[in-house]
Parts: C-alpha cells; structure tokens; sequence
C-alpha cells in the first residue's frame, strides 16, 4: 500500500484519515468526514461508516452489503467538487463529490451531493 492516503488529499494515511478509522480523533469539518469515509470503503473499515452516520441512515445500513461493494472494487480516487458550509463552525454542511472505483476492469464515477450535521 502507499504512504498517501487513499481519500487523495496528498498526506499520509497516518496525518490523513487513520486517526479518525481508529478512532482516535473526529473530523472537524465536512470535507475530512467525506474523504474518511471514502477512505473507509477503499480499506474496507465498514464499522466506521456505521459509526459516522447519521441515525437516519444507520437505520437503512447494510453492513455486509457494504463490505462486499468495498471489497468488489479497486478505489481509484475522489472528487470533491464543491462545499457550502460544513466547516468547523458550521452545524451542518453539503458536499458535491464523485468517488472513482472500478469492479473488473469497469470504471465507475459515483456522484452523489452529501448533507452533513454536528451532532454532540
């Protein structure tokens, strides 16, 4: 594996988003949520993407459909294309992003604008 994080923020996985996989320390903002939880799918971290939902979604997760989509594809990168709010001030943030993955040798761009909120 590279030194570089998977979320392509051009740190190291450990100066990236490994504190927040481990547990260690919380995004602050919006965007560093978004790239950790890419990076979670590429490394296959799925109880951090239960544990960083919002109660709405965690009630929709499928923990081993997940999994299998994590671990079906080669993560290639992620796009963050634009922000409105979600820094650390901000309670709540939305974020326009496309994840880059492929399954075989198909490349796939997920586009999705995604709502984030403080919660504690």
């Amino acid at each position: 594996m590279s030194d570089f994080c998977p979320c392509a923020s051009g740190k190291s996985f450990g100066e990236c988003c490994e504190p927040f996989l481990l547990g260690r320390e919380q995004a602050l903002t919006a965007v560093a949520l978004m790239r950790s939880r890419y990076t979670a799918y590429a490394l296959g971290v799925i109880d951090y993407l239960y544990q960083s939902a919002s109660a709405r979604v965690r009630k929709e997760f499928d923990a081993e459909s997940s999994r299998q989509w994590a671990k079906s594809a080669e993560w290639t990168g992620i796009e963050i294309l634009s922000t409105t709010g979600g820094t650390e001030e901000d309670d709540t943030g939305l974020i326009e992003f496309i994840a880059h993955y492929k399954v075989k040798e198909t490349e796939f761009n997920h586009h999705e604008c995604a709502e984030f909120a403080r919660v504690d």
